[in-house]
């Protein structure tokens, strides 16, 4: 058990060493440039739509009602 521990730590250290100094960030993971950039608007919007924007989705509308009950 303490040879695979030392194992781990070496391995563990060898990456640290050898990692790349500037690493490549991805624009949408976190620490990139647009990470979170677009913002989830809230449920409550639903409620001022226009009773013709209603009647496109009544389903998940009828469903939604019973949810906020």
């Amino acid at each position: 058990m303490r040879v695979a521990k030392q194992l781990f730590e070496d391995g563990g250290h060898e990456l640290f060493k050898k990692q790349h100094y500037q690493p490549k960030k991805f624009p949408k993971s976190p620490g990139g440039t647009a990470y979170q950039r677009q913002v989830v608007p809230p449920d409550c919007i639903l409620d001022y739509w226009h009773t013709l924007e209603k009647t496109q989705y009544p389903e998940y509308l009828d469903r939604r009602e019973l949810r906020k009950k």
